[in-house]
């Protein structure tokens, strides 16, 4: 497995990255088809300019990220041209032994065979599953087993 960092400002404001909606134009949505096709997740889900999430901290590995925080703004007393920035700190758990015996998957999403996907989630009774399951973090862990069942009949 591949381990990917990107950081930076990329001054895309108009990309929503909760959703991944972003204008139609070549910029944006090249950036964010790569975004996806690349498997790539962003960390930083608070504004770092104004209303604005501008700095991008892109991962392969959400696992190996424990946090990412908003710093206080110090660098305004000192260069006046930061007003308005927000300084972001990720915190980073790194394990470099190897695992041999590591079972993980990582999924090529962009392979996936979405048709056969959702036949399989079609069958399934989301309204006995809600009802059995009345919390979100029930619902949640509930649907994660169903979602890795799905993967693995999928395959």
């Amino acid at each position: 497995m591949c381990l990917c960092y990107i950081v930076g400002d990329f001054n895309l404001p108009r990309i929503s990255w909760d959703t991944l909606v972003c204008p139609e134009d070549i910029l944006h949505k090249t950036f964010v088809d790569s975004v996806i096709f690349q498997g790539l997740t962003q960390l930083i889900t608070f504004p770092t300019r104004g209303p604005n999430v501008l700095d991008i901290l892109f991962t392969s590995a959400i696992h190996m990220v424990s946090s990412v925080c908003c710093l206080p703004q110090l660098a305004v007393v000192t260069m006046p041209q930061l007003h308005g920035f927000s300084l972001v700190l990720p915190s980073l758990s790194f394990d470099c032994r190897l695992h041999s015996d590591d079972n993980s998957n990582m999924y090529l999403w962009y392979r996936a065979n979405y048709d056969l996907l959702g036949v399989y989630l079609s069958s399934v009774d989301w309204l006995s599953i809600i009802s059995n399951n009345p919390s979100a973090d029930q619902s949640w862990l509930v649907f994660l087993v169903i979602l890795k069942d799905a993967v693995a009949g999928v395959k």
